[in-house]
């Protein structure tokens, strides 16, 4: 039998663990987004008003850029936060009148490789980032959009990210009729270990916003409630975590009984919005959902037990939360599953390679995830997986020269192979 990885719990059935209540705070009127250390319980405020767009930064593959969605309502349009347009031109030079703009771009808050101004892209091309295109012959994102952004303060002004070149993001943005013209650069050097840069178009200055550790952040964001047909976008205050974080709910359960190892297998990485705000509902007051828990694993392989206990809503921004530390998953090398084999051919990998596993009951579906040596996820994908021999293929073309790990989801654990890039 292949030789695999499958992670565990050195954690017993009906173990008793030290819990702790953390008060995390947004803010009156969430005033801030707050970034939350579950393992230390410190907190880090920054004002949503300090800044208007965000690079991310933490990879050289990404180049996300988002909108501030969580800045107060805008005086003009009544929408939330610094809305971002498409503008009805491509040429920068060229004046906008007001109202000349296209489709309201969104953050998605799925990843924080994609954010407003990624919302256009070619999800079929790979190459594409919405606001531009990679072009292999020059290593380099070159921009093809003009966006029109929205502050709060009732003004406007328009945008052009002109290329992403190496580590540096290259951008202009005036008003609207030209003046003002700014042009400015972000090098994702200068925030090593952060997750976004953030920039202030009013000040012409970058914000320097992230603590270096942090797995959440309390904060205002909007997305669309389907209490209504068609759904409606509406701002929410909850909870995004970071790039590293895997977690799943637990719902309708006892929190004080249930156990890690039931829902082990369906630890997943595929929203920012994981734990997000429905843990909590209006109605007349704030009701915390008192059935449901969220199991979360860091980035250091350990888990933690959450339950949200207290929601003080716009008064005060204020949540609270009680945490038990599960501890660290270890690994092993052999363990019973249903695979028979996993293979990654070709290995070491030019373009492209495939993984071939057979299965000898398992029907549905998988994740495949793919991780730098440093944790970061570059890649995730869901597999259709039938009974017998199954044949994927990835393109890897891309990747830069050096060592990954793919990892397959199965329902008995993970099952781990080492890819080498040339």
């Amino acid at each position: 039998m292949t030789r695999y990885l499958l992670f565990f719990m050195f954690v017993g059935m009906n173990t008793t663990f030290a819990q702790t209540v953390d008060v995390i705070s947004s803010g009156a009127s969430y005033a801030d987004f707050t970034f939350y250390d579950i393992s230390t319980g410190t907190t880090t405020a920054t004002k949503h008003s300090d800044w208007h767009v965000a690079f991310s930064v933490y990879g050289t593959q990404d180049a996300g850029i988002f909108a501030n969605e969580g800045s107060e309502y805008s005086f003009t349009g009544g929408g939330p936060g610094s809305q971002v347009y498409v503008a009805n031109t491509a040429d920068f030079s060229t004046t906008i009148n007001n109202g000349e703009w296209g489709t309201l771009q969104e953050n998605k808050e799925i990843s924080w490789a994609n954010g407003a101004f990624n919302d256009k892209r070619d999800q079929s091309n790979n190459l594409d980032y919405g606001w531009g295109v990679y072009n292999p012959g020059s290593m380099s994102v070159i921009g093809n959009t003009v966006y029109v952004v929205e502050l709060t303060n009732g003004n406007y002004k328009k945008m052009i990210i002109d290329s992403l070149v190496g580590s540096i993001y290259y951008f202009r943005y005036a008003d609207l009729d030209g003046a003002n013209a700014q042009t400015q650069t972000l090098n994702k050097g200068d925030y090593t270990g952060k997750t976004l840069a953030y920039f202030n178009l009013i000040t012409n200055a970058a914000v320097d916003a992230e603590p270096a550790d942090w797995d959440m952040v309390l904060t205002r964001y909007t997305t669309d409630l389907y209490t209504t047909s068609p759904p409606t976008p509406y701002q929410v205050g909850g909870i995004l975590v970071n790039k590293d974080i895997e977690a799943v709910i637990a719902d309708g359960i006892d929190p004080a009984n249930v156990e890690f190892s039931t829902y082990q297998s369906s630890l997943h990485a595929d929203s920012l919005k994981m734990i997000g705000h429905d843990w909590k509902d209006y109605t007349g007051s704030w009701v915390i959902d008192s059935d449901r828990v969220y199991f979360v694993k860091t980035a250091d392989n350990n888990i933690w037990k959450i339950k949200f206990i207290d929601w003080e809503g716009s008064s005060t921004g204020v949540a609270r939360l009680e945490k038990t530390d599960l501890g660290l998953l270890s690994s092993i090398e052999e363990a019973e599953a249903n695979h028979e084999q996993l293979i990654l051919y070709p290995n070491p990998v030019v373009d492209q390679t495939q993984l071939v596993f057979e299965t000898t009951s398992f029907e549905g579906d998988m994740q495949v995830t793919i991780h730098d040596v440093t944790g970061r996820m570059i890649e995730q994908h869901s597999l259709a997986v039938q009974k017998g021999m199954n044949t994927h293929t990835f393109n890897l073309g891309y990747l830069e020269s050096g060592n990954y790990l793919l990892t397959l989801h199965t329902p008995q654990g993970l099952l781990t192979k080492k890819i080498q890039k040339k």
